[in-house]
């Protein structure tokens, strides 16, 4: 019997040890960097251009293209709603589904994106989230890997 209870309590701390090593969750990496050298060409309303990223993660660094357009405002503050694509070496992040808003006295922009991945990063997400008053603006987001 005691036989029997150490080699169930071996087998026990064994399969425990395997799944505290083995996740279905994805990885999540924390993203920091700037935003700058934008070239944008100012629509009225909205703007569209080209910027530099240069982020802490190389896979999420690049150029990235921004279509923008107005959808509304709020006194002094103007919401805007367009896409994104990131290119690199590796391949693009694209999103069609991003938000943001200038308020017009202080020159602050907030744009939040969730870009999808394709080339060497198909199946990543990176949620990125640009905030300042001047160039280059501060960015951080979330990296998951598949």
């Amino acid at each position: 019997m005691r036989r029997i209870t150490a080699v169930t309590g071996l087998l026990a701390g064994a399969a425990l040890a395997l799944a505290g090593c083995s996740s279905d969750s994805p990885a999540t990496i924390e993203v920091t960097g700037t935003q700058s050298g934008c070239a944008i060409a100012p629509d009225n309303p909205g703007f569209h251009g080209n910027c530099v990223l240069d982020l802490s993660d190389e896979r999420v660094s690049g150029t990235v293209e921004v279509e923008f357009d107005q959808v509304g405002e709020d006194g002094d503050t103007v919401q805007f709603e367009g896409s994104a694509v990131i290119s690199n070496d590796g391949g693009t992040w694209t999103s069609d589904t991003c938000t943001g808003m200038l308020e017009d006295e202080t020159g602050h922009v907030e744009f939040d994106c969730e870009l999808a991945g394709t080339g060497d990063y198909e199946g990543m997400t990176f949620v990125q989230h640009l905030e300042g008053t001047s160039t280059p603006s501060q960015v951080t987001g979330t990296l998951t890997e598949g």
